[in-house]
């Protein structure tokens, strides 16, 4: 069982003298807490059709959490629930945070984003009209080994394309197979690196055609181009085949 999450904070909160990372970073923090108490202790790890239900309540309970510490401040979040023993990738999301599941060279999935109007994407928060944990888009899709699986901000997918993605990633994991390099915690944090690059590169770009500018054209009928400047995180996990060990199956 692993889990990936990214937690966007708003930024523009800093103008009230609120640390607009403490939120995101908090939600993140008592996410990863409640699902390892949840999923991953106890004498029968939950998985398969339990695994979404779970991954929705590790989300609900890291916002009450910080409800109950009183924490100012609003961030996306998109959880992400790897079940190695059924092969199932569990997610749940709010706003314009996701992820996407790079197979055999192209995208396999790429989770939908969640905005109110353009630019205006759902939002956990300590405000009135912040979304809820019920508001979450959730789902369940079956992985495979060689799959690799990319958790990123709004900075990743506003500024380098699906396509783009699954290229950098396809070829990155063919260039280590090539040198002999495994496909290990090593290899997934040097392409979240590279992909982190890469959309730094785009945003500071003003003539690039992004994801962004595409949006931004067909939003308010107008010619836009070049990248979105914006905080931008990426979370790579690469699934390989587990070790067979006696008395269990591969």
């Amino acid at each position: 069982h692993r889990m990936l999450g990214v937690a966007d904070g708003v930024g523009s909160w800093e103008a009230q003298g609120i640390d607009a990372g403490k939120y995101s970073r908090s939600l993140i923090e008592a996410a990863l807490a409640h699902f390892e108490r949840l999923v991953c202790e106890g004498p029968r790890p939950r998985s398969g059709p339990d695994a979404l239900s779970t991954l929705e309540e590790v989300l609900r309970r890291a916002c009450d959490d910080t409800i109950a510490a009183q924490i100012k401040g609003s961030s996306t979040l998109c959880l992400v629930h790897i079940d190695g023993l059924s092969a199932t990738l569990a997610s749940a999301n709010i706003g314009d945070s996701g992820f996407i599941v790079i197979r055999d060279g192209a995208v396999a999935y790429r989770s939908a984003q969640q905005e109110h109007s353009f630019g205006c994407p759902y939002q956990l928060g300590h405000h009135g009209s912040a979304s809820l944990p019920t508001d979450a888009q959730a789902c369940r899709i079956p992985v495979e080994p060689g799959d690799t699986v990319i958790v990123g901000s709004d900075g990743l997918f506003d500024n380098v394309s699906d396509a783009d993605i699954a290229e950098e990633a396809t070829a990155h994991c063919a260039l280590g197979a090539r040198e002999g390099r495994k496909r290990d915690v090593a290899m997934a944090r040097q392409l979240a690196n590279r992909l982190v690059e890469r959309a730094l590169t785009a945003s500071l770009d003003e003539s690039k055609e992004t994801p962004f500018a595409k949006a931004a054209t067909e939003e308010f009928n107008l010619v836009y181009r070049g990248g979105k400047q914006d905080d931008i995180t990426v979370v790579v996990g690469l699934l390989t085949e587990a070790p067979s060990r006696p008395g269990l199956p591969p």
